[in-house]
């Protein structure tokens, strides 16, 4: 998760089942969500823990509070706060005051509430936004500037309207909204300009309470689907789960609670989202958006590993080349690997084979036989990409010729990075140009099964890479598009 930028502020924070041992102390929240407080003391345990005393102590190793599940405390912005998953990163004591400090990590930072030592953190609903979520939906309640006629231009009005939210139920029984809201600034007086801003965030309700975890793999899998529709690398930008609690009139209202933590994908940058990078935009699928997002939701458990691989080959931006490359590679292979149970021959032919080598062997042998050849009516590698390849032959070359060429370079390469044998040094993507053409073209077929995966019909996604000039690039081992 990336904010817009870090949070700072002081505040006293104790452990919850000794709220006597408060400390004051400055909590910060990095533009990453790393999250850590330093204390003017030692919170948990008395200054004896250390073994030694000097310009810099430590704690005994073993120090049993040197891990606290949980601190809890009130900060200066936000009021009450619960810190999860803490343990000390530093401690030590300035020399001649004896005065002890130290700093502490957290996992997750929940602003908002004080929860007690046991008690879990849930939600029955949960608000998350996403790079890029306003243009791919590309839904605007905002009018253009109409003149009166005959005033020339010096005076006209603008329309403006809360677009209608967009509501999804998934399989789970979830639901899951599309929520735009319109913001004004506080105007002064007199009037002298005036701006009305137009967002969007997801919001999604569960049938009963769930933790954090639960909401925060939504919100990736959400924020990975953007990714894909997109062509781009996006983030979750802010989290805030609900509590259902009761007025003093016997109402009921939903608390805001701020969730903070590193959850991925951990993209450090803001996004340039570019149009005609997109491989589609909500109104190109907005008669049938719950059908799409439902088949993405509900066929992830199944290809989690292709598309962890997928994604982390984009996100991972100090990985080399070749390392990415690789991933692209598992991550093809893994895909085919999950959606057919095809083998070289049909399994009870392959097991009257095996036995009938078996027997032939000599019996000090025959075990060692059977388990080398346990694995042999798998499809082999080269097999499977050309499987993938099928569908979309047309785009992968002009004839046969070029798409075994195609083939073979990712069958050699993979081999080559995965074993790095002699025997195809000279036959993989070697210079860095033909490494990363062939990424890209690995990267183009990953995404149009993935494509297909989500409702796209071999018609939709012709016309896509007819309309696509990035895309076509990408299938064509090409360079970026430019910008401009």
């Amino acid at each position: 998760m990336r904010l817009a930028e870090p949070i700072e502020t002081t505040g006293m924070f104790w452990l919850p089942e000794r709220p006597e041992t408060g400390l004051s102390g400055v909590l910060r929240i990095s533009e990453t969500s790393e999250i850590t407080v330093e204390f003017a003391g030692v919170i948990g345990n008395p200054p004896s823990v250390f073994s030694r005393v000097g310009a810099r102590a430590t704690p005994r190793s073993g120090d049993g509070d040197s891990d606290l599940e949980r601190i809890v405390g009130t900060v200066e912005k936000g009021g009450r706060i619960t810190l999860d998953g803490c343990f000390r990163q530093s401690s030590n004591m300035v020399l001649p005051s004896g005065l002890f400090r130290s700093t502490f990590y957290a996992s997750l930072a929940f602003l908002g509430v004080e929860y007690g030592k046991k008690e879990q953190a849930s939600f029955s609903e949960f608000s998350f936004s996403v790079d890029g979520l306003d243009a791919w939906l590309s839904i605007s309640g905002i009018g253009e500037l109409e003149f009166e006629e005959g005033a020339e231009n010096t005076s006209g009005s603008i329309r403006f309207h809360k677009p209608d939210d967009i509501l999804l139920t998934l399989s789970s029984g979830d639901q899951l909204e599309f929520i735009f809201s319109l913001s004004f600034p506080n105007v002064a007086i007199p009037v002298t300009e005036m701006a009305v801003k137009q967002t969007s965030l997801v919001r999604v309700r569960s049938e009963r309470p769930q933790s954090v975890e639960y909401f925060s793999s939504i919100a990736v899998r959400l924020c990975n689907f953007l990714s894909l529709a997109l062509d781009e690398d996006v983030g979750i930008q802010s989290m805030t789960g609900y509590l259902d609690q009761e007025t003093n009139d016997d109402k009921r209202w939903q608390h805001p609670v701020r969730v903070y933590g590193q959850f991925p994908p951990l993209i450090d940058r803001s996004p340039s989202i570019q149009w005609y990078r997109a491989l589609f935009l909500y109104p190109a699928v907005a008669d049938r958006i719950g059908d799409v997002v439902t088949k993405w939701f509900d066929s992830y458990d199944t290809f989690a590993p292709a598309l962890d691989l997928y994604f982390a080959s984009r996100t991972q931006t100090q990985a080399y080349l070749e390392m990415k490359a690789l991933w692209l590679a598992q991550a093809l292979e893994t895909l085919h690997r999950r959606s057919s149970d095809e083998t070289e021959m049909p399994v009870k032919d392959f097991r009257d084979r095996i036995d009938l080598v078996g027997k032939s062997c000599p019996a000090d042998i025959q075990d060692w036989v059977r388990e080398k050849l346990q694995y042999a009516n798998r499809l082999s590698f080269k097999s499977r990409i050309e499987r993938l390849v099928e569908p979309f032959a047309s785009w992968f070359g002009s004839n046969c010729s070029e798409r075994e060429a195609f083939i073979r370079r990712i069958r050699d390469t993979r081999n080559y990075l995965t074993h790095y044998d002699a025997e195809t040094t000279k036959k993989r993507a070697d210079r860095p140009d033909e490494l990363f053409a062939l990424y890209r073209e690995m990267e183009a077929l990953l995404q149009l099964h993935l494509l297909s995966l989500i409702g796209f019909d071999h018609s939709s996604i012709g016309s896509l890479v007819e309309q696509n000039a990035h895309l076509r690039r990408k299938l064509n081992g090409g360079p970026a598009t430019p910008e401009s």
